[in-house]
Formats: C-alpha cells, sequence, structure tokens
C-alpha cells in the first residue's frame, strides 16, 4: 500500500480531508503533517509516495520543503494545495519539479480522487521544463477562470448591468438552466465569535464543501458569501435528478439544511426557489430571495422556505399595514412598552401567517416613523439614535425598551445594566461549566443575539472575553498551588482542552501558564 501525505496547519481540513476519500480502497495509507518540518522528518523516516503540500505554514514552508528536497535523492512526487492568490508563490513551486497543484477551493472528493488517480507510478517521469511551462499556462487559465468568475459575481451583486463574457467557464445564457438559493446563518456574529481569526477559513471551507456535495450532480456550482448570508448558483445544465425535480430540489434544501446544522452547528435557514430560470433572470431572482430573507430578520425560526410559496405586496392596505399603523400609534400614546411589543408581534405574525413579504427595512421605516410622530406629539426631545439602523429586531425593541421604561417606572430605566449584571454573575457563578452565549442568555431571559451585542456595549467586551477572563482569574489561583498539574488546573476552570487553555492564559496574562507559576514561585522567594 502507497503512502500519502498531506501538510497542512489547519486542522480542521486534514480532518475533513481524512473522511472525504475512503483512503484504503484507493490503495493508499492517509498520513498528516501539520507544518512543514513536521512532513520533512516523515519523509527521512519513511517512503512517502505522494506528498500533498500546503504552500504557507508556520516553522516551515512548503517552498522550504521542496527546496530541501531538491538537494536530495526523493521519488515522492508531490502535489501543492494553494489558495487563489499565491500564483506567484506556486510558479516558484514548479521550477522544483512539483507533480500537480489544486486549489483549496476546488478540494472536493471528486477532484481528490482525479489527483490521486494522475499521480501513478507511469507518470513519475513527468516534469521536463516543456510540462512546466504547460503547467504553468494550466494555472493561468484557471485564473482567467476565477476573474470570470469575480466579474460574473459582480454583476451578479453589485449595480453593474452587463454581463461578462462567460463563454469560458461554459455558462450557457440562453435557455432556463439555473437554480438560485441562499443560506442565511443565524446570529453569524456568533458564528465569528465561536471560531478563531484562523478557524473562520476552515469554517467557509467546510460549509463550501458540505453545499457541493449536496448538490454533486450539477455541473457548475458557484458560491460567494455575502454579509452572512451564502448565496449558491445551481446551473442544471445536463444534470440529472431522479423523480420530480420540485420534490428533489426541495429535498435537497432540507438535506443541506439538516447538514449544516449538524457538521458545523449552525442555526442556518435556506431560501429556494423550485423551478429552473434563465440568466438574465437570476439577479432579479436573487433580489427576491435576499428580500425573503430580510423579512425572516423580524423572525428567526431557521427553516427552509420556498420562494415561490410568498407573495410580493405592492399596495400596503393588502398587508393590512393602515390597522397595524393605527394600533401602533395608539400602543405609543398609552407610553408602555409593553403594548408597543404586543403590536409589534402580532404584525409579524399575521404577515408570516399570510406569507406576505415585507422586508426588515421596510418595518423599521414604520416603527421609526410612528416612533417620530410620539416623540413630535409629547414633545420630547429628539433621541441620538435612529430605528431603521438597528441591525435587528431585538435591538431594536431594546432600545425603544430603554427610552419607554423610564416613562413607565423610573426604577427600571437601567433595565440592560440589569442583564448584563445578571448575565456577569452566571458566568462567575458556573465559568467551570461548559457554558456559551446561548446557555447564558437563556438564564437571563433574552435572546443570544441580543445578549451579544448588549454586552459590549455596557462593560467594552464579548461574552467570550469576559468568560476567559473570569476563567484566568480563577487558573492564577489555581497555579499557585504546585500539586495540581496544567491539565487539571484546565479541566477545573472549565476550558475543553490544556491547548486552548494555554492559548487563552497566555493571550489574557503575556505569559504562559508555565512562566507564571515560575514567576510567582521566583518572586515568593524575594
Amino acid at each position: 500500500m502507497m503512502k500519502i501525505l498531506f501538510v497542512d496547519d489547519e486542522k480542521k481540513i486534514l480532518q475533513y480531508l481524512k473522511i472525504l476519500v475512503n483512503w484504503e480502497e484507493h490503495g493508499y495509507e492517509f498520513l498528516t503533517a501539520s507544518n512543514g518540518k513536521e512532513a520533512v522528518d516523515m519523509l527521512q523516516e519513511q517512503q512517502i509516495d505522494v506528498m500533498c503540500l500546503d504552500i504557507t505554514m508556520p516553522i516551515m514552508t512548503g517552498l522550504d520543503v521542496l527546496e530541501w528536497m531538491s538537494t536530495r535523492d526523493f521519488a515522492t512526487r508531490v502535489v501543492v494545495m494553494s489558495a487563489h492568490d499565491e500564483f506567484e508563490i506556486v510558479k516558484k513551486a514548479m521550477l522544483y519539479g512539483i507533480h500537480d497543484y489544486i486549489l483549496k477551493t476546488d478540494i472536493s472528493r471528486d477532484n481528490i480522487i482525479k489527483m490521486i488517480d494522475g499521480v501513478s507510478a507511469e507518470n513519475e517521469a513527468r516534469r521536463t521544463n516543456g510540462q512546466k511551462d504547460s503547467l504553468i499556462a494550466e494555472y493561468q487559465v484557471k485564473e482567467i477562470y476565477n476573474e470570470t468568475l469575480a466579474q460574473f459575481e459582480h454583476w451578479l451583486f453589485q449595480r453593474s448591468n452587463t454581463i461578462p463574457n462567460l463563454s469560458v467557464i461554459d455558462l450557457p445564457q440562453q435557455m432556463p438552466h439555473y437554480v438560485p438559493m441562499i443560506i442565511a446563518i443565524e446570529n453569524f456574529d456568533h458564528v465569528l465569535e465561536r471560531y478563531a481569526e484562523r478557524d473562520i477559513l476552515e469554517f467557509d471551507f467546510v460549509l463550501k464543501n458540505i453545499i457541493q456535495n449536496t448538490f454533486q450532480e450539477c455541473k457548475f456550482l458557484h458560491v460567494t458569501e455575502k454579509s452572512g448570508a451564502y448565496a449558491i448558483l445551481l446551473n442544471m445544465h445536463n444534470s440529472y435528478f431522479f423523480g420530480s425535480f420540485t420534490k428533489t430540489i426541495q429535498d435537497k434544501a432540507n438535506q443541506l439544511h439538516k447538514s449544516l446544522s449538524k457538521f458545523l452547528d449552525i442555526h442556518n435557514s435556506i431560501y429556494y426557489v423550485d423551478e429552473v430560470i434563465a440568466l438574465s433572470d437570476v439577479k432579479d431572482t436573487f433580489k427576491s430571495l435576499e428580500a425573503l430573507h430580510e423579512m425572516h430578520r423580524l423572525k428567526d425560526d431557521a427553516a427552509v422556505h420556498n420562494l415561490t410559496e410568498f407573495m410580493f405586496i405592492n399596495d400596503s392596505k393588502q398587508a393590512g399595514s393602515q390597522q397595524f399603523l393605527s394600533d401602533l400609534h395608539a400602543a405609543f400614546d398609552q407610553e408602555n412598552f409593553g403594548s408597543i411589543e404586543l403590536v409589534m408581534d402580532q404584525y409579524i405574525e399575521q404577515i408570516f401567517n399570510e406569507k406576505i413579504i415585507l422586508t426588515y427595512d421596510q418595518f423599521a421605516l414604520m416603527i421609526h416613523n410612528a416612533f417620530y410622530v410620539f416623540i413630535e406629539k409629547k414633545k420630547l426631545e429628539f433621541p441620538n439614535f435612529n430605528l431603521t439602523n438597528m441591525p435587528n429586531l431585538e435591538v431594536m425593541k431594546a432600545t425603544l425598551r430603554d427610552f419607554m421604561l423610564p416613562m413607565q417606572d423610573k426604577e427600571l430605566a437601567s433595565s440592560s445594566n440589569y442583564i448584563v449584571n445578571k448575565a456577569m454573575m452566571y458566568i462567575k457563578n458556573h465559568y467551570f461549566e461548559d457554558i456559551h452565549l446561548t446557555v447564558i442568555a437563556e438564564n437571563v431571559d433574552v435572546t443570544p443575539s441580543y445578549l451579544s451585542r448588549l454586552f459590549p456595549k455596557i462593560i467594552g467586551k464579548s461574552v467570550v472575553s469576559y468568560i476567559n477572563e473570569v476563567r484566568i482569574i480563577k487558573a492564577k489561583e489555581l497555579i499557585e498551588n504546585e500539586s495540581l498539574k496544567f491539565y487539571e488546573i484546565s479541566e477545573m476552570v472549565g476550558f475543553s482542552s490544556p491547548i486552548i487553555f494555554s492559548t487563552t492564559f497566555k493571550k489574557v496574562t503575556g505569559e504562559t501558564p508555565g512562566d507564571y507559576r515560575k514567576n510567582y514561585f521566583a518572586n515568593q522567594k524575594q
């Protein structure tokens, strides 16, 4: 059995590659290294037949490994894994006679299988200067392909009215072949908090591969991230689905929704159409899907929604907004936030039951206008906030609540401080448990989204940062007890692993746990 070594400093990518292919079935023993130095050690210790090498890594880069190999006699065939913006580095790698390259964004089960099937014994002699030039030319063609995709994306989501020449990416422009779709990740700010800065790239990588595996029958699939939502365009030309197309697309959307929840642990909503459309209609359809997504900022239900089941209403009378505005003005006149919130919630429930598309921005404008009528009528001082700029319904409600509460009861004016103080107390009492934003929010009776925005507004730091600080303060006390091991302390203060504990400790204090203990006892002796 041959040995294949994947070298990448992103652990989740290595974990994903391990389960992506049945390596034994293809005759390979799967091995990994987290940096170039580990790869060099393994090359010296055992015969590696194929090495898939990341370019940008700490300690020892991919180019460093290739340069080291060039001074020695290795039969190992090398495939470089690169990002879109690493073309100049890849060209340098080609000078060392690499066998092939693969873009990280192109990693899928089919592409990996093609790659390992291509890296065979009879291809071992491939690598003349002319073949290197051919490989560079092939990469340049792919760069043109990606540039065309970028132009296409600009047309799709920006103000450009001119469709680019899409012949290079083989997209039919006349016949109806396309199915647009949007994935909205609920509480995307919270997702960003959960993943470290580098890990968010791994999150993006895994998410796109889940999408590709769900729709692997499609000839072309384009995915782009846009403000916490992922827009997907499926090309159904020459694609084949069994049974009813409408039911199949619905089943696929449900499968994608469940897979994202299961494998990435994210609340998500899927918005799709159950019919194929022409490329010229794709832009307008995406706008309609975005409007449906915007509507769901009013009600977070994390579900799958078919655009064709909803109605766009041009006449506000049909949407019942006149009765809503009348009820809203009456609620403001009562100077009672509870009444205002009840009217808002009842109207939201109504438009969802009737499947009428009303965007969050349209709803926010109605609330804003009613609020300012109330301000003028009561001759109050105009506030320094604008309700149309609130990021979501929870923040809008919280802003209105804080403004209206002093009129109801002066003692309740500090409700936001009360919520944050209650959350901080919960963290201090439960820091050693597996606590996170959702759990804390449930215990203070607010939504995770609202708490994640309110917390830094009141104390100047995120919920995650505060949890870590509380844990590290307690960890310092425990470190002063020499009988306790660091892994024991890590578990006692609520960290899931000693590595995360050590990394967080250094980030908060500037020292490793070992250095802190050493310096503490050194100071005690003075």
